[in-house]
């Protein structure tokens, strides 16, 4: 007689699909050797029906969950004629009161990402990458004796999943498997209407996928006429949409991790706390882009146009894919089955890495790439930077990301002991009818001295001589007289503006309110 697996299961409108997608990919290859049962709320035909599995309602009728324990009753009465073997968790509201009913009577599997509750059970599965701090996760939250399985080794993708070469601009939306999609309306409206209007060459192919679980969707259906728009309804397996996207734009769930296996830039924001990724662990995966979920409902033509900025630049957008230091592969159904299901210790050394040996650099100067995208912002944002910039407001990643693309500016960075002290930047501009070099500095790790500050700005002014001799111009404010005084040091001198005409160029260059607030200066 075949060993029984029983998997508890939760999806909805408000948590989406993606528990339930996992526990399906997970069980694919067990279900050969097991008999599986899925307990789950309610039945829902379009999920029940694609599936070959045996479902168990839960609940019937107007009955709901209510409470762990009562869950957990309900359940221990449905399993009572089932020898079960092993049961796995995937499911948020269950926790360690859940697990009092089961613990060592089964074999307890979970499976989770919020590192916040305790649990009673014999292992643990978070997939979920936190940079160093991944290995600590569950640190007292699980019995002594529970193994751990942490980080993006676990992360159970499509098996079906090819890597194809994509010619074509193939833009896919995923606003995830439920909720309310139309308060995303009026965006993916503009985002249509805007890329109607472009020329053939530069028109994307847009690609949105409705949720199974999604609600309030209808007036998207009236694009579907468009040429350039396929809208997808009720697609549960999504390997042939994801081959074929050239670039996401989306919800930030487990897709991320298809999307680093199959190398797909994105553009991500977070609809639940459980979304919510340090920016630096989401560029390990090769997510350089998150905005936030408002930019799309307040701001969505910026949104839109942050899009077509993508594709404008779409080479380079590519190629920061490959900076990710975490490549998912399709093995950890196997390494999960060898650990839990065959007790091979062995395979699960051999799998276990540290993701975060970041590349040392010695001292020096370097050249900004587009890898360093958002630790750009993250320094330039930083509260001693903002006090005695021109623009005091932080800067949101959307406005950051559209500058960058657009932007003439070159940067360097600046490296010593390890850490990148400072940044400089440059361009050419024109004001007063005369072109000047125009930069700009700002601190960023560890206490930095005067004398790395004028090394750096010595060695800037030096540089771009040789690439165009012209006059450097700088505004400092009045309120930085440390910055003034490290100007006059390197040989800038005070101008005193008076016509008219250069008052009216430093405003609309500079968007300067009050003159009187500011030195001008040029060397």
């Amino acid at each position: 007689m075949r060993k029984v697996i029983a998997v508890r299961v939760n999806y909805s409108q408000l948590v989406g699909l993606g528990h339930l997608y996992r526990m399906l990919r997970f069980v694919k290859t067990l279900s050969k050797k097991y008999r599986i049962i899925f307990f789950i709320d309610k039945k829902k035909d379009l999920i029940v029906k694609k599936f070959n599995y045996e479902f168990i309602e839960v609940y019937e009728g107007n009955n709901k969950f209510k409470s762990e324990i009562e869950d957990a009753k309900k359940i221990k009465r449905l399993i009572k004629k089932l020898k079960i073997n092993y049961f796995i968790i995937d499911d948020y509201r269950i926790g360690i009161k859940w697990e009092k009913f089961f613990y060592q009577k089964q074999k307890l599997i979970i499976f989770d990402d919020l590192n916040n509750r305790k649990h009673l059970c014999d292992f643990i599965i978070d997939s979920k990458h936190t940079g160093e701090e991944t290995k600590k996760r569950y640190e007292h939250l699980v019995p002594k004796n529970c193994q751990k399985l942490l980080g993006p080794i676990y992360s159970i993708i499509n098996s079906d999943l090819e890597k194809k070469q994509k010619t074509k601009k193939n833009l896919l939306l995923y606003f995830g498997g439920g909720g309310d999609l139309s308060k995303y309306y009026n965006f993916f409206k503009y985002l249509v209407k805007a890329n109607k209007l472009k020329k053939s060459k530069n028109k994307i192919n847009i690609t949105l996928v409705i949720g199974p679980l999604a609600e309030k969707f209808k007036k998207f259906l009236q694009f579907k006429k468009n040429k350039n728009v396929k809208i997808l309804n009720n697609v549960i397996n999504l390997k042939h949409v994801l081959e074929d996207t050239s670039m996401y734009f989306g919800v930030s769930s487990s897709i991320i991790y298809e999307l680093n296996f199959l190398k797909i830039p994105a553009c991500v924001f977070s609809k639940n706390d459980n979304q919510t990724n340090q920016t630096s662990n989401l560029e390990e995966l090769g997510i350089y882009f998150q905005i936030r979920e408002k930019d799309l409902i307040s701001d969505y033509k910026k949104t839109s146009n942050l899009i077509f900025t993508f594709f404008n630049n779409f080479k380079k957008v590519s190629d920061i894919t490959n900076y990710r230091k975490i490549k998912i592969d399709k093995k950890a159904c196997k390494r999960i089955e060898n650990i839990i299901f065959k007790s091979n210790n062995n395979y699960k050394k051999n799998y276990t890495k540290n993701y975060t040996n970041n590349k040392i650099q010695k001292n020096g100067f370097y050249k900004i790439n587009d890898s360093l995208i958002n630790k750009y912002l993250f320094f330039r944002n930083q509260k001693i930077n903002r006090l005695v910039s021109i623009n005091k407001k932080k800067i949101e990643n959307i406005d950051h990301y559209l500058w960058w693309f657009m932007t003439q500016r070159i940067s360097f960075y600046y490296v010593k002991n390890y850490k990148i002290k400072l940044i400089f930047s440059q361009e050419i501009i024109k004001i007063f009818k005369k072109y000047f070099w125009y930069g700009a500095w700002f601190k960023c790790e560890g206490i930095v001295n005067f004398s790395e500050i004028i090394d750096g700005l010595n060695s800037q002014i030096k540089k771009t001589q040789k690439i165009k001799n012209l006059k450097w111009f700088a505004i400092i404010k009045k309120n930085n007289p440390s910055v003034f005084y490290i100007n006059k040091l390197i040989g800038f001198k005070e101008e005193k503006f008076f016509l008219k005409s250069n008052i009216n160029s430093i405003i609309k260059n500079f968007n300067i309110k009050k003159i009187k607030n500011y030195y001008f200066l040029t060397k």
